[in-house]
Order: structure tokens, then sequence, then C-alpha cells
């Protein structure tokens, strides 16, 4: 009996070691993995390629390269695209690459460069998700459409803070501050420097976005207007250039910590989506390709947001993303004049 028990405990044992080492395999080979990968699908050359949490792929027709640019889950097979269509009008035509784990969306050539579906003349391709367009005014502003979104929106003594449920004012400051030169959106908190204070301040008000309630979070000392945040994935710094002194921001404590300044550590992150503003339109850049995205006249880019975008066009805010196409959400009069730091839009 006692034999039998041990050798119960063994097999036990045995089953267990094959479990878990059958998890860690699985493990090991669904965590993702950066590649590169040469193949054709019939007369395409295509490049596919996963880094950065991100899907590229470069399909090659008639000595064009189309740019996908996809933000996707990880997946364990490569060779993804299993076939390619063209679509035609004129001289125009549009490409949408076939795959059973991917959606895509049509790129299309204009003849003369790469540019996004909503300004081709192709029809039919591509379904945009439909949204129900307002037109509401609140103060000075006129609102087309939220997209579920908070936005806090600058008025010299604070801002109006905006979404589908409720519109109110947060009132900072005592005088009107033309410029906000030195602000931060940290995730879905936006952290403004007492601008009560003329050359040094001594706190920080820290404004959720999502709820439209805000903090003060004292310094231990005065901190110059010149400044600057930076901020490293771990930890939020604010870095003051004419006093030397850099100070640790802990938001989630509501406290700052001052340190030693070194400014070779100062780095900022960038958004894997590069959006840039070419003579006044804007285009989405992918590795040494370029994506028009919108021709209409370009003031400023407000927010990149993964693969959304938020711009002024004039008076007017925008958005474009793959899956409403470019909306207008919002116009003020007074952004024809001051376009910077001026909206801020929850994540």
């Amino acid at each position: 009996m006692r034999k039998l028990k041990k050798n119960n405990l063994k097999l036990l044992i045995f089953i267990t070691f094959l479990i878990i080492s059958f998890l860690i395999f699985l493990f090991i080979i669904n965590k993702p993995h950066e590649y590169k990968k040469d193949y054709k699908v019939n007369k395409y050359g295509i490049v596919e390629e996963y880094k950065n949490n991100l899907y590229y792929f470069y399909v090659s027709y008639h000595n064009v390269t189309f740019p996908f640019i996809i933000r996707n889950n990880y997946i364990n097979k490569r060779s993804l695209i299993s076939d390619v269509n063209i679509y035609k009008n004129g001289e125009e035509y549009c490409l949408v690459p076939t795959s059973s784990y991917i959606i895509f969306y049509p790129l299309c050539y204009d003849s003369k460069e790469i540019i996004a579906y909503n300004l081709s003349s192709v029809d039919n391709l591509y379904n945009y998700e439909k949204t129900k367009d307002i037109n509401k005014k609140y103060e000075n502003i006129t609102i087309h459409n939220y997209l579920d979104k908070d936005y806090l929106l600058y008025n010299y003594k604070g801002f109006y803070y905006v979404n589908s449920v409720k519109n109110k004012k947060i009132d900072l400051f005592k005088k009107d501050v033309y410029k906000l030169e030195l602000v931060y959106q940290n995730n879905n908190l936006l952290i403004v420097p007492d601008y009560n204070s003329q050359h040094y301040f001594n706190k920080l008000f820290v404004i959720d976005i999502k709820k439209g309630s805000y903090k003060e979070l004292a310094l231990e000392t005065g901190v110059s207007y010149n400044s600057y945040f930076v901020d490293d994935n771990k930890k939020l710094y604010l870095v003051d250039q004419k006093e030397k002194n850099r100070f640790i921001i802990n938001l989630r404590k509501n406290l700052a910590e001052l340190t030693n300044y070194d400014a070779s550590k100062d780095i900022n992150n960038s958004n894997v989506y590069d959006y840039k503003i070419i003579n006044n339109n804007l285009y989405l850049l992918v590795d040494k390709y370029k994506i028009k995205i919108s021709n209409k006249d370009i003031s400023n880019i407000v927010k990149i947001d993964k693969d959304s975008v938020y711009y002024l066009v004039k008076d007017s805010l925008y958005v474009y993303n793959n899956v409403v196409s470019e909306k207008l959400l919002m116009t003020n009069f007074e952004w024809n004049f001051n376009n910077t730091n001026v909206i801020f839009i929850s994540e």
C-alpha cells in the first residue's frame, strides 16, 4: 500500500511537470516576437513586419508601395495576407489586402501619391462607422460630435470641461493667461502650473480629464517657468532649467520629490503613429513612405492617440482614424488666433 501511494505521488508529480512544461511552451510560442518576412501573393510583393506591438505590411504594385500600419493582437503565424484586390476609377486605384486574421482598410493611389480612402473617388470598398452629428452650443463653442471623449478647452482663466453628459467651467486663474507654455498631459491627467504666480510657481494643478475635477500638488521650492516635463514611461519629471532642479512627480500619491538634475536622462516618448503637416496637408509617415490623410489646410496637430489624430483647421477641430474617417468635432472662433495648448482630450 505504501509503495502504491509512493508510485501515485510520483505519477502526480510527473503529470504536474508535464502540464507546467506545456503551459510554459504555450506561453513562449504565443509571446509576441518581432519579425520581418518577404513573400509574394500572386503578382504582389509583400514585406510583413511586426514591431512595437504593431503590424506593418508593405505591398508593392506597379512600382508603388502601399504601407499599411495596423494595431492588432499578436498572431502566432506568418504570411498573414492571403490575397490582394485592386479597384480602379480612371487613373486612380485602391488596394485592399485580404487576411483571415486581420481586417485591412483600403489605401489608394491618385497617380501622384498614396492617399487614405476618405480622399478617394473609388466607391463602396469600405464602410466607415456612422456617427450621429449634433449642433450644440456651449459658451462660444459649437459642438458637432463628442465621439465618446472628454475635452478640456482652454478659456484663459481655466478650462471648459465638455462631454456628452455635462459641460462646466474649471476656474484656475484670477487673471487671463493667454499662453499655456508649460503644460503636460499624462494619460487622462492634465498638469498645469499655478500661473497666478508671476516668475516662480509653488504648486501644480492636476486636472482629471475624465472626471472634470482637479487637485493641487505642492512643490517644496519655487519653480521657474523655464521648465519642462519629461516622461520616460516609468516616471514623470518636472525639470527646472534655470534653477537646475528636477522633481519626480508622483500623480498617484499627489506628491513631488526634489532630486538631482541630470539633463542626460531627459527622454520624452513619441507616438508610433507619426502624423506630420506637409505643405499644409496632413500625412501619416510609415517608415520612408507617406499617406495623405487630409487635404484640408491644417493649422495644428492637437493630439495623437494611438491610431487617431486630432487637428485644427482654422477654427475647427477634426479627428481622423480608420473607423470614422475624417470627422468634424467642434468649432470655436478663438482657435483662429490661439491654437497651441488650448485643447486636451481624454485617452
